[in-house]
């Protein structure tokens, strides 16, 4: 029996560990400002989306310090590909080539998780891309709005981020769905 009591402690701790993870990374729908394209992987050829994430916190107020960048085995594998996190005369230390662990870098702490989930976004189409009309002017701190287009179909789902013409914010779904038919939606 020796050993199996401390091997039965660590997978309970992990599943509990695991449960918590899960839960955090979860509320990702209710975060409305983003870097990067949505269904793809980041960090193919350079770090602009973290640049770009980290333009959108800037422009949020956040606090430059602590910064974490959490993000799955995809885009760990683009970004351990890039030759300045992997050179250590550019990267200023050796923690990537040696431990194969992106460490510190652009002011975060970087860490991969296995738990990070893939959001399906909604299928909302006018017939030639994902675009709809507010059918009246929306004051600041509404919930809900009215989508006009004669061709609307599809759905609208929780933790779709969208956007305004001639307006740089971002907004996210918190509804869990809506349905497009005809010509409006009620998001």
């Amino acid at each position: 029996m020796s050993g199996t009591i401390p091997l039965q402690a660590t997978e309970a701790i992990k599943a509990l560990a695991n449960a918590v993870d899960q839960y955090i990374l979860g509320k990702y729908t209710g975060i409305y400002a983003f870097g990067g394209v949505g269904g793809t992987t980041p960090f193919s050829s350079n770090l602009s989306e973290y640049v770009n994430a980290r333009k959108e916190l800037n422009r949020n107020l956040s606090d430059p310090d602590p910064r974490y960048c959490v993000i799955d085995e995809d885009a760990d594998a683009n970004a351990l590909q890039l030759s300045n996190l992997l050179q250590a005369d550019q990267r200023g230390d050796q923690e990537t080539i040696v431990n194969g662990r992106i460490g510190r870098i652009l002011a975060a702490q970087w860490f991969l998780d296995q738990n990070v989930p893939t959001h399906t976004a909604g299928t909302l189409s006018d017939g030639s891309g994902k675009t709809a009309l507010v059918n009246v002017a929306l004051a600041a701190g509404v919930t809900t709005m009215n989508l006009d287009n004669s061709s609307l179909t599809g759905t609208i789902v929780e933790g779709d981020v969208f956007s305004f013409a001639g307006h740089s914010g971002t907004y996210v779904a918190t509804t869990a769905v809506i349905t497009a038919a005809g010509n409006d939606a009620d998001a």
